[in-house]
């Protein structure tokens, strides 16, 4: 399945580099909200998609 993924966003590599710094986001973030407010910020990144993607596989 990660092949798909690569495949549908050309930059993977960019990405792998980029959860390193929104882990330590997440904790100012849940006081505001939850899940509700996550996935609103998350939607307008460029990365919204991979990181959706990521979000369901982490999910499951």
């Amino acid at each position: 399945m990660p092949l798909a993924t690569l495949k549908s966003f050309p930059h993977p590599t960019p990405h792998t580099p980029h959860p390193t710094p929104h882990t330590p986001h997440p904790t100012p973030h849940f006081p505001i909200t939850p899940s509700p407010h996550h996935p609103t910020p998350h939607t307008p990144h460029p990365n919204q998609r991979c990181s959706n993607l990521r979000l369901a596989r982490d999910i499951e």
